[in-house]
């Protein structure tokens, strides 16, 4: 009897994805066909989370299996300690050939790390990696402005608002940083990661290599700038009003990097639909990798996992992008998981975190789990249909005031405010968060209190040096 082939993964990644942003979720207007499919062959999760909405915290947690109170890089602008073993590390000593394509973002991405790179050298332990920041930096931005120069602006304006030369208004609305963009699609940072990830795994059939491949895209973060009939495949005026818009933001701490003042609902629905249109794009991105996996012959052992490293408010009372409010818009995200000879079809609604990503990668592989990974492997829920292991997800967000720290059980979320107060949402009930019982300790919420404090005393925490806005 032959024995079974090295498993192979395909992560895939995107940027500020909300949960509901999928048709597989209940969503009536995105599309996202190819997702479905994923999701009727494999597992969706429904409250699964990440640990922090920012973008480094939560893919250093991906890849390392480590709260962020524990990795160390706890805001934009911070790098990942080179010596925390990675998903990378961990299995190239295994033999694999590991990858990385598209954004990474473990370092300030206003140091320009992406240009200083070298190809030859393992970053983080992949040994070929390919970076596609929201900065004008990295493997794509090179690629655009030497083979494409004509198309330079139109590739920057896809970028981080932050970037622009000079900032411009361009959507036609009050909402600037949302408008299409007049860019031929194979020329996308998208598209052009997709073509890395399938060079990748082509390469890796042909030596028959097991590997580990990392497709991360940049979008749907804002600024909201679909390419080209993307950008018209969503009527606004047909996107549903965002829910508890006529609330309004709550009275959190809301920072004007969320929340724009007087934007009627029409701008809201503008930003939703290109919004939906940069998800769609992603999604035909997707049919091209797992079309490809099925062409190589390694659809039957390659796990896939699609996530985002956190969601976005999408309009919900009002508010955009994202903030430190350990909302639940920002901290559910999709999961989607197909792998060879698992539970198909199934729906799991129990907490999962970003940290229980890599021991399930490892135990899927059959490779140890080191014991100093703070997640926890849900083999046999993909595998028999078993109830995941973790009962609490844990949040965590740095703010100058100081730090925000959440715990919730899926069906109830507790966040304590840097003044010592205690917000209480029962989130199962009441997903926009309108009612909430606030005091130092709301009186229904003693066990989610003792579970944070339990949480904070056996977690060590490190803080990397800042050296970079982000």
């Amino acid at each position: 009897m032959n024995p079974e082939p090295p498993l192979n993964v395909l992560l895939i990644l995107t940027d500020q994805q909300h949960a509901q942003a999928l048709g597989s979720a209940g969503n009536p207007v995105v599309q996202t066909p190819n997702l479905d499919r994923l999701a009727e062959q494999g597992s969706r999760f429904t409250q699964h989370c990440t640990p922090c909405a920012l973008c480094t915290p939560a893919r250093a947690s991906i890849l390392s299996g480590l709260y962020p109170r524990s990795h160390g890089a706890w805001h934009v602008g911070t790098t990942l300690d080179r010596r925390i073993p990675t998903l990378a590390d961990i299995l190239s000593e295994q033999g694999y050939r590991c990858g990385f394509f598209g954004k990474c973002h473990l370092e300030g991405e206003k140091t320009g790390h992406a240009d200083w790179l070298s190809p030859e050298e393992p970053y983080y332990g992949f040994q070929e990696h390919a970076l596609a920041e929201d900065a004008p930096y990295g493997a794509w931005w090179q690629w655009i402005c030497r083979e494409h120069p004509e198309y330079r602006d139109q590739a920057l304006s896809t970028l981080h608002e932050a970037f622009q030369e000079p900032p411009l208004k361009k959507g036609g609305g009050l909402l600037e940083s949302a408008y299409g963009v007049d860019l031929p699609e194979e020329l996308s940072h998208s598209y052009w990661i997709t073509d890395q990830t399938l060079g990748f795994m082509a390469r890796q059939a042909e030596r028959g290599d097991p590997f580990v491949s990392v497709c991360s895209f940049v979008d749907p973060h804002h600024p909201w700038t679909p390419v080209g009939k993307w950008a018209e495949m969503y009527d606004p005026a047909e996107i549903p009003v965002p829910g508890a818009w006529d609330q309004g933001p709550p009275d959190m701490g809301v920072s004007n990097y969320c929340f724009e003042a007087n934007l009627p609902l029409s701008e809201y629905q503008r930003m939703m639909a290109l919004y939906y249109g940069m998800i769609s794009h992603i999604d035909e991105q997707v049919a091209r990798l797992l079309q490809q996996l099925e062409d190589l012959g390694l659809e039957d052992n390659t796990l896939v996992m699609f996530s985002s490293d956190h969601g976005d408010h999408v309009g919900n009372r009002q508010l955009i992008r994202k903030s430190g409010l350990l909302t639940w818009d920002l901290m559910n995200v999709p999961l989607l998981i197909r792998s060879p000879k698992g539970v198909a079809g199934q729906v799991v609604d129990h907490p999962t975190q970003h940290e229980d990503l890599l021991p399930t990668i490892l135990e899927l592989a059959g490779i140890p789990v080191p014991a100093a990974f703070q997640g926890y492997s849900f083999r046999g829920t993909l595998m028999e249909g078993a109830s995941p292991s973790r009962s609490y997800h844990y949040f965590v967000h740095d703010s100058p005031q100081g730090q925000h720290w959440g715990v919730s059980d899926g069906k109830r979320k507790l966040t304590r405010f840097p003044q010592g107060v205690f917000r209480l949402t029962e989130i199962a009930e009441d997903p926009y968060e309108l009612e909430a019982a606030q005091s130092r300790v709301p009186d229904s919420a003693g066990d989610l209190a003792l579970e944070l404090g339990d949480w904070l005393m056996r977690t060590a925490e490190y803080r990397a040096p800042k050296t970079a806005r982000w």
